[in-house]
């Protein structure tokens, strides 16, 4: 969603599911909480792991998280450290969990020592000839060692780190655990209390609203639900409205055939073994379509019955070929798409899922293939 927005038109995404995404949607919003840095540590909070083994993240979530204002070590904030952490990016190229980058952080403060140590040795020699006291230095080729470009020192990184290794640690959970979401919450907000006095004012509105909600006291929850929970929330506007106008939707997929005629660029997910094709559509309990019949005879006359009736019969044939409904959208949208095509399934939404038989057909005959997903481009007859 965020390398390639949904554009009313233009760019479509469409799937069986669709409320459930659109959930997340709106976090492309430029006003979206999770638009702003303070939003961007929960986006990157969800895509760190915790194992036995300590916890596991990328280089690119740390820093994220390190410069979202969630972290704090005495009067040093994580967002000084952004200019250090981007000449850091080649250096720490590779690392996979907090270990690993205390590891090269704590290296980087013996490379800084060692420096130091040619510095001093060359003092009186190079005065204060600036090629000479460069030349003197092999290892004033690399920036980190110009302390002077940077707001904050390796050593205060070390310790924004540890910071942001104990909140990670409080508020990430491992695979199957559980937590009493009341109490998320609060550790949630004992964290918030120590860090959001330079936050802005719209930032920690959000963040308070989240606070006051009156959560059941029973409720516990996943780390995806959890996340879920706070997505919701946090994405909550006043407008509703409006808001629906505004952002970007993915749409359901019945209106496939017509967004085909439309649309340049489509992507169609959700093709998993779990939701494509879809079952029918049953009946409510109780009911059948005999039932209704006979109770719409008995009740109504002339014009009144026949209009029943042929909605009646309009429902009954449209719950019978669902599934083939859904296949000819698929085949309507590769016959008459203008534009690229993208089919993908999502991986781990359902438990025991795979992508379905239909998506992996499509990857033999298109050969464009990825680990999730293809795409497929239809070029106009010249």
């Amino acid at each position: 969603m965020q390398k390639h927005p949904i554009v009313k038109n233009h760019n479509e995404v469409v799937a069986k599911y669709e409320k459930d995404l659109n959930i997340y949607t709106n976090c492309t919003r430029n006003d979206h909480f999770y638009a702003s840095r303070y939003g961007q540590f929960f986006l990157s909070l969800q895509n760190c792991r915790k194992t036995n083994d300590g916890i596991f993240l990328t280089y690119d979530d740390y820093v994220n998280m390190m410069t979202s204002g969630w972290v704090q070590s005495g009067h040093v904030n994580g967002t000084q450290a952004l200019t250090l952490l981007i000449d850091l990016r080649s250096y720490m190229d590779g690392v996979k969990s907090f270990q690993e980058i205390m590891e090269r952080l704590q290296a980087l403060v013996d490379l800084q020592e060692v420096s130091r140590v040619f510095d001093e040795t060359a003092k009186e020699q190079a005065g204060s000839h600036r090629l000479k006291r460069y030349l003197s230095n092999p290892f004033r080729c690399f920036p980190y060692v110009h302390q002077s470009r940077y707001k904050i020192t390796v050593k205060q990184l070390i310790e924004c780190t540890k910071d942001l290794a104990r909140k990670v640690n409080r508020l990430l959970l491992g695979e199957r655990e559980k937590r009493n979401v009341r109490l998320y919450v609060k550790d949630l907000h004992d964290i918030y209390v120590t860090v959001s006095n330079q936050w802005e004012s719209s930032a920690k509105q959000k963040m308070e609203k989240l606070f006051s909600i009156l959560i059941p006291a029973d409720w516990e929850f996943t780390m995806e639900e959890l996340y879920q929970f706070i997505t919701l929330h946090l994405g909550a506007v006043q407008d509703e409205e409006e808001d629906d106008q505004d952002s970007p939707q993915i749409v359901n997929i019945d209106q496939l055939i017509g967004k085909t005629l439309i649309a340049h660029n489509i992507h169609v997910t959700g093709l998993s073994l779990q939701t494509f094709p879809w079952e029918q559509s049953e009946m409510p309990h109780l009911l059948t379509h005999s039932w209704l019949k006979e109770c719409i005879r008995r009740s109504f006359v002339a014009r009144n019955r026949i209009m029943r009736m042929n909605a009646l019969v309009v429902d009954y044939y449209s719950r019978n070929v669902t599934r083939n409904t859904a296949l000819y959208s698929i085949y309507h949208l590769l016959a008459y798409g203008k534009g690229q095509i993208t089919f993908s399934y999502i991986k781990d939404l359902y438990e025991h899922d795979g992508p379905s038989i239909y998506l992996a057909l499509h990857r033999k005959l298109y050969l464009t293939i990825s680990e999730h997903a293809f795409s497929v481009l239809i070029r106009k007859n010249q």
